[in-house]
């Protein structure tokens, strides 16, 4: 997005009179240093920091292949985030065993033992949330009792490696009035944001072990269950609430500049900064302000509703693609007709008292205590410069390229059922392509069970052996976790992905 012109964005202008501007950005005061200052500062939030790192777009263009390299199975519940260290020495997994553990990110690999380093068992109720900072050894994790707690991994350098030596707890914030805690994430160097069921989003000073600041909580939005920070500067943050609402608010201000909601009245499940382009962007475009019809700001990946990802453009409010799973068998799916919460759609700006009203009833039991997922829908998201990485209730993992989705494709999925050994029946081929005229609205997918095999023994033993890979290889039970593993060699960069369902397993893809 660029400086106010003639032309203003919605967003730009919905922020004037948030502020109480006039078109030129003044607030009536010309020639004073305030009214310059307060203009300035409105123009950075609201324009150029407005955009996605740019190193994100310099990223290897990296996708999984589906190859299967670790399995690890300690945990006795499941998992509900994975978070990588800004180093990749290490990663953690935060369980509803009320546990979070640490894993080996050098030779995860090359690990025949396939157990943890360290566990971190210091916090009650089920860990929801978890985050690592950026000086590579402390982790935030954030739990159903309303707690978050800063602790640290402790290592020691060694020939061909660190040592694990153990964990320190360094400082908590207990907050059972505040409701579970929900997710995480750092905010510079020394504060965590974070979101609780019933106090919504606010920062925590970690240096001074308390509360910095809150942002308004309208409770007749729903509960805050995820949200999306400026990797930048810190200067913006998008909000993601159980009952649909999407708002962009401005933490120089902390004040809301942008609101709109989902249709059906779907909750947000997911949320993510996309990286990969969009139809008419060239490759490396989204978010450094490149060309074809990219605009410059953020692109926000969003999932709600049965199987379906909205690529949502912050700056104007506008959806610009959708990510639509096909219905699998064996997943339970609303009854009747699919509807689609993400509509493609021009830009609906929204004056200064113009958000959306979702309804003024009472938040429920099932929101405050963080609500559940639908078994149909995407609970994970990953993105990478050159595809999108979702999975689920269904247990497929899929790569969705939205700039040529012939080439999107299912990292794994599952046999269908059937009759044979282990009641399992053929492996499902999964085919994608762009619907919705010539912008390429959406990506649909289809899934179909591959073509029965011939009369031949062969052919029919190497069917089942086909479906028992698929079996053995993906999860058992719903996705509930994605991350990147970038390993750093003398040899040479690689990448994995990671994966966690709600079994508590989770697997390593190269």
């Amino acid at each position: 997005m660029g400086s106010a012109s003639a032309a203003q964005s919605p967003l730009v202008a919905y922020g004037n009179a948030m502020y109480g501007l006039d078109d030129s950005g003044s607030m009536g005061l010309p020639g004073t240093a305030e009214s310059s200052g307060i203009q300035g500062a409105m123009q950075a939030a609201l324009t150029t920091e407005l955009s996605v790192e740019e190193s994100a777009s310099q990223m290897e263009a990296w996708a999984p292949r589906g190859a299967l390299v670790a399995h690890f199975a300690e945990h006795q519940a499941g998992v509900n985030q994975l978070a990588v260290a800004s180093s990749g020495l290490f990663f953690v997994s935060a369980s509803s065993d009320s546990t979070t553990k640490v894993w080996d990110g050098r030779r995860l690999d090359r690990d025949v033992s396939f157990r943890s380093r360290l566990t971190y068992s210091g916090q009650g109720g089920k860990i929801n949330a978890a985050t690592t900072l950026p000086d590579s050894s402390s982790v935030v994790t954030g739990s159903s009792d309303g707690s978050v707690h800063l602790w640290r991994v402790d290592t020691v350098a060694r020939s061909g490696g660190e040592r694990f030596t153990g964990v320190t707890a360094q400082r908590q914030c207990s907050g059972e009035a505040l409701g579970e805690a929900l997710a995480l994430a750092p905010w510079g160097h020394a504060a965590v944001l974070q979101s609780h069921a019933r106090r919504g989003l606010s920062a925590w000073d970690l240096r001074a072990a308390e509360h910095a600041w809150a942002l308004p909580y309208d409770p007749a939005q729903g509960v805050i269950s995820c949200f999306v920070t400026d990797p930048a500067s810190q200067n913006w943050v998008v909000t993601g609430s159980s009952r649909g609402v999407l708002c962009v608010w401005d933490l120089r201000f902390r004040l809301p500049v942008l609101s709109w909601q989902l249709g059906a009245g779907a909750g947000v499940d997911a949320m993510a900064l996309a990286l990969a382009p969009l139809p008419g962007e060239r490759r490396g475009a989204r978010g450094g302000g490149g060309g074809g019809a990219s605009t410059g700001a953020p692109l926000l990946a969003v999932a709600a509703g049965e199987g379906e990802v909205g690529l949502w453009d912050c700056g104007e409010a506008q959806c610009r693609q959708v990510l639509r799973c096909a219905r699998s068998a064996g997943v339970a799916a609303p009854a009747g007709p699919r509807r689609s919460v993400h509509v493609v759609t021009g830009p609906r700006a929204r004056g200064a008292g113009a958000a959306p009203e979702p309804g003024a009833r009472p938040l429920g039991v099932g929101e405050l205590a963080g609500g559940a997922r639908p078994a149909a829908g995407v609970a994970a998201l990953l993105p990478t410069p050159s595809v999108m990485l979702t999975g689920g209730g269904d247990r497929v993992i899929r790569a969705w390229d939205g700039t040529a989705p012939e080439r999107s494709y299912a990292v794994c999925a599952p046999p269908v059922p059937g009759e044979g050994a282990g009641g399992l029946g053929g492996v499902v081929t999964h085919s994608y392509a762009a619907r919705g005229g010539a912008g390429g609205a959406s990506v649909e997918e289809r899934a179909a069970p591959a073509p029965a095999p011939g009369g031949s023994r062969e052919e029919r033993m190497a069917a089942a052996v086909a479906a028992e890979t698929a079996a053995a290889t993906c999860h058992a039970q719903a996705v509930s976790a994605l991350a990147r593993l970038d390993l750093r060699r003398a040899g040479g960069a690689a990448s994995l992905l990671l994966s966690a369902s709600r079994d508590g397993v989770i697997k390593a893809w190269r």
